[in-house]
């Protein structure tokens, strides 16, 4: 599939320059640095060995880095390495493709579920056929690639607001059952728990620990406790107690048991 989107971006863009200003790639851009550098942090705080300068971290590091990451960590930093890559999208203008390290790429297996492929294969029957398409008729791919980015945008929210709906749903039935879980963010007001069974996130507050007075060390992604030194760190298994569920919000507490 990945070859034969690649061929038909290669024929596109080598056929003429007309031709390369009014196709539909699927281009991914690099990634920010400063979210590549915290997700090196990150792998740091876990135990992994990283570089020392942002200068050594390339893209074949970071495959290196990523490919070396154990299975008690592998989905949390799975997750944090898409956050940190930039959005793959539609466009007429080629940039490549850096997820695929390629640098000619579209969408064209798929026009049965996805309209850019359609869109994609009409503009191959045209150039088939020894054709250009018409320069009044530029514009209405461009908007065309615009438009199913931001519905491809629309329709994952929709997807992740329905799920973490159900979820909600699910977990109101079991308020003050207790459940394993791992940690997987960090913020000033507490640790964020993904639950194992529903994958539900939840926010377990600093507020609730009352062994001793909990603050957030950003720099080693770490909850310490200021006067024994308890640690909650990223990738913790922590036990956690349902305390209590929003479904209106789609907000869940946790407590730790």
């Amino acid at each position: 599939m990945v070859l034969a989107n690649a061929e038909v971006a290669m024929f596109a863009s080598g056929k003429d320059k007309s031709i390369e200003q009014t196709f539909i790639y699927r281009v991914h851009d690099v990634p920010d640095q400063d979210r590549v550098h915290e997700l090196v942090r990150m792998l740091g705080a876990l135990g992994y060995k990283v570089p020392k300068t942002r200068a050594d971290i390339s893209h074949s590091t970071l495959n290196t880095l990523l490919g070396a990451v154990g299975e008690e960590h592998r989905q949390l930093v799975e997750t944090a390495a898409i956050q940190s890559m930039a959005k793959a999208v539609y466009s007429t203008k080629n940039i490549g493709h850096f997820g695929l390290s390629l640098k000619h790429y579209t969408h064209f297996t798929s026009p049965i579920r996805r309209y850019p492929d359609l869109a994609v294969h009409r503009l191959l029957a045209v150039y088939l056929a020894g054709k250009k398409v018409a320069e009044e008729d530029v514009h209405i791919y461009e908007a065309i690639s615009r438009f199913s980015s931001q519905l491809e945008v629309a329709a994952q929210d929709a997807e992740r607001a329905s799920i973490k709906l159900k979820q909600t749903e699910y977990l109101a039935g079991f308020i003050g059952g207790t459940r394993e879980g791992v940690i997987t963010g960090l913020t000033e007001r507490g640790f964020f728990v993904r639950e194992n069974e529903t994958l539900a996130e939840g926010l377990v507050h600093l507020r609730d620990l009352k062994d001793d007075y909990y603050v957030l060390d950003d720099t080693s992604f770490r909850i310490v406790g200021s006067k024994k030194k308890k640690t909650y760190t990223l990738g913790d298994k922590v036990r956690i107690k349902i305390k209590a569920v929003d479904t209106e919000k789609r907000l869940i507490d946790y407590t730790l048991a």
